[in-house]
């Protein structure tokens, strides 16, 4: 070992042969319940092996929060290492307390710190008085800094509303360095809101003058039995400028003390609804200081001609609770659900809750009629007992209706586009062409997936070929080799056009030359005939065929100075010498781009001999007013498998036609995914939607929520798979180009980047467009009405009455229950068997 390392050994070495010191401290001895206190364990040894303190957990005592630090020092020849732990502590108990010996493992030998002691002083600890300064006191800690929860009952109904206050005390010259976090408590079991921003003032307590900043909330227990509220939390930094001095800028002696209060959890005892005396209709309203007022719209009143009635709820308790009154006009109305128009006013004293419920009635006899009066039944936690809050008969008079056709109006109460609609008939039914033959799913066909993958063997193809020609076109001999049939058929035109001229000189010159030619291209050297025959017999030609190159070599230089008709000869030369080289040429290897060749598959369109026959025969029940015999029959095509825009369109007609408001609005969904921009279908659906009550407003739309509806009133998923692939095919005939270099990337960057994303931007649009449409998430309430729950089961807590017709979105599946989701923001639970998805 070397004497540097013998030195730092014994440097590092010495902490550990001195000892091992543990000692603990407290930031204070004498402390408020609620408020934090630190707790400081030093621990002095080697360098390494000082574990985390195994601290005890203690009953009165709650931890909300650690930190450790290391001090290293080698002064005047020793060394020191120091290890601190920081533990932040609340009280929960008053008087004396004991924090038993800690436990410190270092090298696997285990070290106690010394006991502690404190006293925990509760709200009302007096005064103590300054040392020096006679006739001066000061409080405690919990004298400038506390917070208190409460709730102003112990005892409430299932249902009803109740208030959680939260103070923040502070003495009135202490500052904040910096804005105290708030923890809210934990409030599960209940429905929470907000009441309004925080309350700040003055409150004199205990003989003092407090600044005081207080926090209010709602609080709606929704199960029965001993629910908790968890303390609340304020973290927060004291500046108090009585104890710091001006240079130490809040990090003096005093300053910038880190403090946690927590209050105490609060338990409520909620009280079930009871089962007896509970009326029949009760939908789980519980109020307090509830008001139920019925109007009409002041007449005259003619057969055919509509007016509005209105029902006013108001009181105060959790607004989702305020269920829909039924109304039942009788046989002498004909009624059209309208809008929902609900106000929440949220003070401090908690929230008033005043709903609008507004019905378009059609009278369908003359002369004195009568709306019978309405029932509301709800639960008053005052009285703890059910009531039922009852409106007047109304009586109105009829008269005959003034016009052979009766034309809706349009009223002062309700939104004017919604009362044109709900005065305007659905269109007919369409029956040519029979069927719209829309029902194919193109981004699900094996032709879009096929023309999907075939550009990127293609490009892969091209991009071998190009490397390919680029390692030939490097090699010069190869490049002489493979042109060598395309020089030597150049210079047999060359000949035959001699030959046609009579020029016996240059054809033979020119055929001779060919030939010799294309030997020595073909072979990349040429010496004398017959070693480049010999050389042509080894690299794999025909003796028979270098036998007639070698006679053919000789006829043409005797046909140079052949007597007699040249004419003859020269030609059964030159169809030789072509005959040969054919066959010379079709014996090499030819390479060709490689392209992969994938055959696109045509989907067959499956259709019943007997479709045509059935759309027909529906059609014709439809016009003879049997509408649930053409729905059925409409609905047996469906169910065979048959996918139509105009048959689900035909479908919701029929469904209208029977009032079964979900069934049509289903329909008219459906034939809309096949066709967004049928406009019959839109408005027929407008219609069916304008007669669903809703008993919360839908929220409003972002502008991308606005842009994506807009898109897909216009394109389909299959129009939208289509634009996907001709971008595509864009972007693949650029890329073409430029792998063989037909073009430039300079000139292409810019088309190649905006394809892509194009591409991109519609391959996106198309997948989200399929999940929405098939992904069954989307749904229709069918059922008459149905209660929606906080939790899945029927004990759990009314949240609000939805109708037939409602769009849902189904969030979760738990057994037979379903989580929903519907106008933006209101979700719940109900039994799946009573919607179906789309």
């Amino acid at each position: 070992m070397t004497l540097r390392k013998l030195i730092l050994f014994a440097l590092f070495s010495l902490p550990a042969l001195a000892g091992v010191e543990v000692s603990t401290k407290l930031d204070r001895e004498n402390i408020v319940r609620g408020e934090s206190f630190t707790l400081t364990i030093s621990v002095v040894g080697p360098l390494r092996g000082i574990q985390a303190p195994a601290f005890p957990d203690l009953e009165s005592l709650t931890l909300v929060g650690t930190s450790s630090s290391s001090n290293f020092s080698y002064i005047n020849g020793e060394s020191r290492n120091e290890k601190i732990f920081h533990y932040q502590l609340i009280a929960r108990d008053t008087g004396p307390l004991e924090i038993p010996p800690i436990a410190v493992k270092v090298k696997k030998k285990t070290h106690y710190s010394k006991a502690l002691k404190l006293k925990v002083h509760s709200s009302g600890q007096p005064s103590r008085p300054i040392a020096g300064e006679p006739g001066r006191r000061v409080s405690p800690e919990r004298g400038q800094i506390f917070i208190r929860s409460w709730c102003d009952e112990e005892e409430v109904w299932v249902g009803e509303q109740l208030i959680h206050h939260f103070a923040l005390y502070r003495d009135t010259r202490l500052r904040f360095r910096g804005t105290p976090q708030y923890e809210e408590p934990e409030t599960g079991g209940f429905w929470k809101e907000a009441l309004g921003d925080e309350i700040s003032g003055f409150r004199k307590r205990e003989g003092r003058d407090y600044a005081v900043t207080e926090l209010r909330a709602a609080l709606f227990p929704q199960e029965s039995g001993t629910l908790q509220i968890g303390p609340a939390t304020l973290r927060a930094s004291i500046y108090d400028p009585r104890r710091d001095d001006f240079f130490s800028f809040g990090f003096g002696r005093a300053g910038g003390r880190d403090r946690v209060l927590q209050s105490e959890a609060l338990e409520i005892r909620v009280l079930p609804l009871p089962e007896e005396g509970k009326p029949a209709g009760f939908l789980g309203t519980v109020a307090h200081n509830l008001r139920f007022h019925a109007d009409i719209e002041p007449g005259p009143y003619e057969v055919g001609q509509p007016f509005t009635l209105t029902l006013r709820l108001s009181g105060q308790g959790n607004p989702r609770a305020f269920a829909a009154p039924k109304l039942s006009p009788g046989k002498s109305f004909r009624e059209y659900e309208s809008d929902l128009q609900s106000v929440q006013n949220v003070d401090a004293e908690g929230i008033y809750v005043e709903k609008v419920f507004t019905w378009v009635l059609v009278p369908q006899s003359e002369g004195r009629v009568e709306i019978p009066g309405i029932d509301y039944p709800w639960f008053n936690p005052e009285s703890g007992k059910y009531e039922v809050a009852r409106t007047p008969p109304l009586s109105l008079v009829v008269a005959p209706s003034s016009a052979p056709e009766a034309k809706p109006l349009v009223f002062s109460d309700l939104d004017r586009n919604r009362a044109e609609v709900l005065g305007r008939s659905i269109h007919h039914i369409r029956t040519v062409p029979l069927l719209a033959g829309d029902g194919q799913r193109f981004p699900r066909s094996a032709a879009f997936w096929t023309l999907l993958a075939l550009p990127w063997p293609l490009l892969a193809s091209a991009w071998i070929w190009r490397k390919r020609k680029d390692a030939m076109e490097g090699d010069l001999a190869g490049y002489r080799s493979r042109r060598a049939g395309r020089m030597a058929r150049k210079h047999l035109r060359d000949a035959k056009k001699a030959l046609s001229q009579g020029d016996s000189g240059n054809f033979t010159s020119a055929l001779s030359l060919g030939l010799r030619n294309y030997l020595r291209d073909r072979l990349a050297s040429y010496r004398n005939d017959e070693d480049s025959l010999n050389a042509l017999a080894e690299s794999g030609v025909s003796h028979e065929d270098c036998e007639t190159f070698r006679s053919l070599l000789g006829d043409c230089d005797f046909a140079r100075f052949a007597p007699g008709d040249r004419e003859q000869l020269q030609g059964e030369l030159l169809q030789r010498a072509e005959l040969l080289l054919s066959r010379l040429e079709k014996t090499r290897k030819r390479s060709s781009l490689p392209l992969s060749v994938l055959l696109l598959l045509l989907l067959a369109f499956p259709v019943m001999a007997d479709t045509e026959e059935s759309m027909l025969e529906a059609a014709e029940r439809y016009e003879a007013g049997q509408f649930s015999h053409a729905a059925a029959q409409w609905q047996d095509l469906a169910d065979s498998g048959l996918e139509d825009s105009q048959l689900w369109y035909n479908l919701g007609n029929a469904r209208f036609q029977e009032e079964k408001i979900g069934e049509a609005i289903l329909s008219w969904r459906r034939a809309l995914r096949l066709a967004p921009r049928d406009r019959m279908s839109r408005e027929n659906l407008e219609i069916a939607r304008a007669r669903v009550l809703h008993e919360l407003p839908p929220a409003e739309a972002s502008i991308s929520s606005k842009l994506w509806m807009g898109l897909r009133s216009i394109l389909s998923p299959g129009e939208m798979a289509l634009f996907a692939l001709l971008f595509l095919w864009s972007l693949s005939i650029l890329v073409l180009l430029l792998v063989l270099r037909r073009a430039s990337w300079t000139r292409l960057r810019v088309p190649v980047w905006l394809f892509l994303l194009l591409f991109l931007l519609a391959s996106l649009a198309m997948g989200k467009a399929e999940r929405e449409d098939w992904g069954g998430r989307q749904a229709i309430l069918l059922a008459p009405s149905v209660t929606l729950l906080s939790g899945p089961g029927e004990d759990f807590l009314s949240i609000v009455e939805i109708h037939e017709g409602s769009e849902l979105e189904i969030r979760e599946t738990r057994g037979e229950w379903m989580r929903i989701r519907m106008h933006g923001d209101l979700e719940g639970w109900l039994l799946s068997g009573t919607v179906e998805r789309l």
